[in-house]
């Protein structure tokens, strides 16, 4: 088990709610509460519709809620229609990058299906939002800004960024809701590495019009985190030592920069989670 999955895995499973900083707690469910907003408020939108319509069509044993709807589906179905429903407005909290709808919904259906405490709940989302946070922070800023030959600042966009370390964090929240060991918890992250989304959002600056997917695939990638810690709950073993080596996570992931200082640095003291934002307007903050 490499270096980087030790740490994340041995914070994952052994942070214990009363350990969480009272801002964190606050921030948690502020974040909750608006990510509910937001799918509620997109539910009859085109996309939301059609991710809503398509979780009911799939069904399956009546385990977890669509927001803004009285239908439950199976739990995967649920944490896809409501990564979509989330994000469809564009309206969704930002930790940097808007990780909530990546990362909540995975947890949240999770949750639901094992009847969790609310505190089980809020500490999975705020261990899951610092993880993919971190790891984000591993990869360089998607956006920073310099000055031009004239003086003025200029944006300038990372080559490769965007929110395919999300999956980290959806999976993640969804095994501390199941409350795996430290073996499956490894093996979680690295069955998230291997099968979560690449990093869009450079790509998704550059197109118009930018499709409903928009800078990357929150529902599916929500799916995908709680499908990785599901199979890991039942023994199936993957890769932990996914950010190891010339050929790792960063590496295959097209990272420019990869630190992974940065992912570790102060984790579980200073926690990057509780350092968010929230839009007054879907066009901006």
């Amino acid at each position: 088990m490499d270096e980087l999955t030790t740490k994340l895995a041995e914070f994952a499973t052994k942070t214990q709610f009363r350990e969480l900083p009272e801002e964190v707690v606050h921030e948690t469910k502020r974040i909750l509460l608006d990510s509910i907003g937001c799918a509620v408020g997109a539910y009859r939108m085109e996309r939301g519709r059609i991710c809503t319509e398509l979780a009911l069509k799939l069904g399956g044993p009546a385990e977890a809620t669509i927001l803004g709807t009285s239908s439950k589906v199976a739990r995967l179905n649920a944490a896809f229609a409501n990564g979509e429903l989330i994000n469809a407005l564009d309206y969704d909290a930002n930790l940097g990058l808007h990780m909530p709808p990546f990362i909540i919904p995975a947890p949240l259906a999770m949750a639901e299906t094992a009847s969790a405490s609310g505190k089980s709940l809020i500490l999975s989302i705020a261990i899951g939002h610092e993880i993919a946070t971190r790891l984000q922070m591993a990869a360089a800023p998607a956006l920073s800004s310099k000055k031009n030959s004239s003086g003025k600042l200029e944006v300038v966009f990372a080559p490769v960024s965007g929110h395919g370390t999300a999956v980290f964090g959806a999976a993640v929240g969804a095994a501390k809701i199941l409350d795996l060991n430290l073996e499956k918890m490894a093996n979680t992250i690295g069955i998230a590495g291997y099968a979560g989304p690449p990093s869009t959002f450079r790509k998704w600056t550059d197109t118009a019009p930018c499709g409903m997917m928009k800078y990357g695939p929150a529902g599916f990638t929500a799916e995908v985190g709680l499908r990785s810690a599901l199979v890991a709950e039942m023994g199936y073993y993957a890769d932990k030592n996914v950010f190891e080596g010339d050929f790792g996570y960063g590496r295959f992931s097209g990272f420019q920069d990869w630190d992974t200082t940065a992912a570790t640095q102060n984790l579980g003291s200073r926690w990057k989670c509780a350092e968010v934002s929230y839009k007054k307007y879907p066009c901006g903050h």
